[in-house]
């Protein structure tokens, strides 16, 4: 045989290559072939809802990765990881006084007593606590001030640098990652400093930022008196939002002759326990250090603290999960759901192919490939769908993304992590379609008739309805606090003008005078220019007050530095003057809500006010709250304006207001302004005036309109599967139609043959999409409180009751075209073809 077989080898006799290497590999590709024309002719036969099943599956898989993206933000934070997470606790202090509220397992925020320097020379002294292997306080006083960076090729640029101070082992301590080796930060040693992901991009682009220097000219004589220069050690990993250090950059300073109160922002030590060392003990030795100041210690696991501090938080994340995990599903579903149907509708040619030889694993191969066409194909439209999506949230959202710390990065790796899930599960439904399919015991003459078993695609079908029902009550529930929020927010009734005017905030005094000389030019199509200087100040009556600070809860006020009026003629909001016209050029005006609180109070009781490091000014007036501002919320409502020159111009703002249909070209003439005065910005310096006065409106409004669209596409996905099942049951019981059509049928029994199910489908649905539409009306709620929004305002029940009546009015709607276009039919030409 060997020697017959090297004959042939040895023949004259030229043979065409064969593909893949031989007989077996052109076998393989025949059949590949073979079933991609197959797969193809059936996803042709039903182009729409192909369509529709991949644009469906696409938006549900960019939902899951664009709330991974966003829910990895509030991951537990990097300390969870660290070997000694487990003794590490919490030090706060309360005074002796409360002792009875020391045995909670938390002390009342009210109570707490911030870390001050009797408090830490206490606890240190004599060579500090037995119990205690490594104790911090906080990240260190947070400021933000301008500074000056020279890169690396000695490149100077100015900018408002939101920093921290910090020890030198403290970002090493609490695990805090490099975003350029992947390792913990190191320890650092004094004038090092650590950038942010997102302060590095925007400071040094894709350049190394490893030893730019930063540069603090002028900390004032509240900080640090000296010049301090640090140079950047190394950039750390965006820090989760459930982190309780802040996400900016960290200066390692020598701060020995600086008070304790300028070192640290919290109220509590993190300590690390001493192995062997119990609890009890280190709160009974910490106590007997603090007896002298009259205060007591309480001492928690940090574990129990940020579980107790992010509980609500990690429900929602579940929560948030699920919801979008339901556009996947209901997209999956429903594609599977088609699938199945047309599967199940082929078992005479699986009867046949089975007969002529078919393997069950060529059958399967079959049947995957046309799953695999349309999963691949969701990929790459997924795939178009989230590169645009981050290069619109890189564009438009950069402001909140930096606010943030948030990077956009790992869509595509978590995109392919779904897509490899989804191809699973998908190979496991279609072996399980299959196998029911080739059941032996059945005999192939059973496979020849069709099955009139649809429990699993009634189940599926079901899983849609809730889907769809949750989504859109959802929507209608988001939609009515949007109303509410709105409401709150004083959108004015020129709001689209309000989106054609800009606003610009120069960096510094001399951008300020080279941008105001520019304006003197009377550059074309500005109706006005108005200059707001803004500063946070306070009021020497207001500090001298038994109990105001405490009443309030706050020690400085917006202050608005203006010399006319214009600035509240622009938001049309007109002054209740309690000053004749002469006294108007230097006076106060303040907020009515501001006005009201201060007067309960009485600190305006002689009628004037003295602004800190001012002259006394006549109180002049009141004036509704701004456009865009909430009054509802102390930050917002403690606003007033002095009417005089600022003494220093801090936080300028212009904005400027355009003629009619000139929004572009002024637009464009402000950013080649202020690029020839400032050509290396660090942040945009020219702003649409609406989207950066309604920052979080516009994420909600954004929100919003995403859970409409993710609505959409659940009604549409859920819409097409009622359409295609319906379809397929009128087609295959068109014998069934006609013999009762014979027999007296009326188009209305029909229907009711074939919308009952779909009828009790929809109150089985209602019944399973009440809890989870019950749980997110409770966030709602808790979402309401926080923004001043009585709780019985927002209610499922309506919302619900709409969504049902929309998803019956479908199918009706659907039942009624499919028994109209089967009653058109003969029943004699279909007892004929049947």
């Amino acid at each position: 045989m060997s020697h017959h077989y090297n004959n042939l080898s040895q023949s004259p006799v030229h043979h065409t290559p064969l593909p893949c290497g031989g007989v077996r590999g052109r076998v393989r590709w025949v059949f590949l072939s073979h079933n991609l024309k197959i797969a193809y002719r059936n996803l042709m036969k039903y182009k729409f809802q192909t369509l529709v099943s991949v644009l469906a599956l696409a938006v549900g898989m960019v939902t899951l990765a664009a709330t991974h993206f966003v829910l990895s933000h509030y991951a537990p934070p990097a300390v969870c990881d660290e070997p000694y997470y487990d003794r590490l606790y919490e030090m706060s202090f309360v005074k002796s006084a409360t002792e009875e509220q020391v045995a909670d397992d938390v002390p009342s925020n009210q109570n707490r007593i911030t870390i001050n320097d009797e408090i830490h020379a206490a606890l240190t002294s004599g060579g500090g606590m037995a119990g205690v292997e490594k104790l911090f306080y906080d990240d260190g006083i947070y400021l933000v001030q301008k500074v000056t960076l020279i890169l690396a090729d000695s490149t100077e640029r100015s900018m408002d640098l939101a920093h921290c101070n910090t020890l030198p082992e403290y970002l090493n301590f609490r695990g805090i990652r490099s975003a350029l080796t992947g390792e913990k930060i190191p320890v650092l040693n004094y004038g090092e400093a650590v950038l942010s992901e997102t302060q590095a991009k925007r400071i040094c682009g894709d350049d190394n930022p490893i030893g730019t220097k930063i540069v603090i000219r002028e900390m004032g004589a509240d900080y640090l008196a000296h010049i301090a220069t640090y140079t950047v050690r190394d950039v750390y990993r965006t820090l989760t939002q459930t982190d309780v250090t802040a996400d900016q950059t960290y200066l390692c300073g020598d701060w020995k002759d600086v008070s304790f109160e300028w070192k640290a922002i919290d109220t509590d030590y993190e300590i690390l326990l001493q192995e062997g060392y119990s609890v009890k003990e280190l709160e009974a030795e910490a106590n007997r250090k603090l007896a002298p100041l009259g205060l007591l210690a309480k001492v928690s696991l940090l574990d129990d603290v940020l579980k107790e501090h992010n509980r609500e938080l990690m429900l929602m994340r579940t929560i948030v999960y699920l919801i979008s995990s339901m556009v996947l599903l209901a997209a999956l579903v429903g594609f599977l759901k088609m699938q199945i149907q047309l599967f199940q509708m082929r078992r005479r040619e699986v009867a046949l192919r089975t007969v002529h030889g078919a393997s069950a694993r060529s059958l399967f191969a079959l049947f995957l490939t046309e799953v695999m066409i349309t999963l691949t194909a969701a990929l790459a439209v997924a795939m178009i769908l989230i590169s645009w999506l981050a290069n619109y949230s890189e564009q438009y959202l950069n402001v909140m993304f930096d606010a943030w710390g948030w990077v956009v990065y790992g869509q595509y790796e978590t995109m392919l992590w779904i897509y490899g899930s989804i191809v699973l599960l998908c190979a496991v439904i279609v072996w399980i379609t299959l196998y029911r399919i080739r059941k032996t015991n059945r005999g192939l003459a059973a496979g020849m008739r069709r099955n009139a078993r649809h429990a699993l695609r009634n189940t599926m079908l079901g899983i849609q309805l809730v889907v769809c029902m949750v989504f859109i009550t959802g929507s209608l529930m988001f939609s009515q606090l949007m109303g509410y929020i709105k409401d709150q927010l004083n959108i004015p009734d020129n709001d689209d003008r309000y989106a054609e005017c800009i606003q610009i905030r120069p960096y510094d005094l001399e951008d300020c005078k080279l941008f105001e000389e520019y304006l003197q030019t009377n550059p074309k199509h500005i109706t006005r220019a108005i200059k707001n200087n803004e500063i946070f100040n306070t009021f020497q009556e207001y500090m001298e007050t038994p109990g105001a600070k405490e009443a309030l809860n706050r020690k400085n006020f917006l202050m608005h530095y203006l010399t006319d009026t214009a600035y509240f003629d622009f938001w049309q909001r007109p002054i209740k003057w309690f000053v004749p016209k002469e006294q108007r050029q230097e006076c106060i005006l303040l907020s009515e809500k501001l006005y009201a609180e201060l007067d309960s109070l009485g600190v305006i009781k002689s009628g004037t006010l003295t602004p800190e490091y001012s002259s006394t000014l006549p109180i002049g007036g009141t004036y509704a709250t701004l456009p865009y501002k909430n009054d509802t919320k102390d930050y917002e409502k403690w606003e007033c304006a002095v009417m005089q020159e600022c003494p220093e111009n801090f936080s300028v703002e212009y904005i400027i207001e355009p003629e009619e249909g000139k929004y572009h070209e002024v637009m464009e003439q402000m950013k080649d302004a202020m690029h020839r005065i400032n050509p290396l910005p660090l942040e945009p310096t020219v702003n649409n005036l609406r989207e950066k006065y309604t920052q979080e409106l516009s994420a909600l409004e954004n929100f919003q309109r995403g859970a409409w669209i993710l609505s959409a596409i659940c009604f549409i996905v859920c819409f097409m599967g009622i359409w295609s099942t319906i379809a397929l049951d009128t087609r295959s019981r068109q014998k069934e139609v006609a013999l009762r059509k014979i027999h007296g049928a009326k188009r209305g029994d029909i229907a009711l043959l074939f919308g009952r199910l779909y009828l009790w489908l929809i109150g089985v649905a209602s019944v399973i999409a009440i809890p989870a539409i019950i749980l997110f009306n409770q966030f709602l709620k808790e979402w309401a409180v926080s923004e001043k929004i009585p709780q019985h305002l927002i209610s499922p029940v309506m919302p619900l009751l709409l969504s049902i009546c929309m998803t019956s009015l479908v199918i009706l709607l659907v039942v009624s075209l499919h028994v109209r276009r089967v009653m058109k039919q003969k029943p004699a030409e279909i007892i004929a073809k049947e």
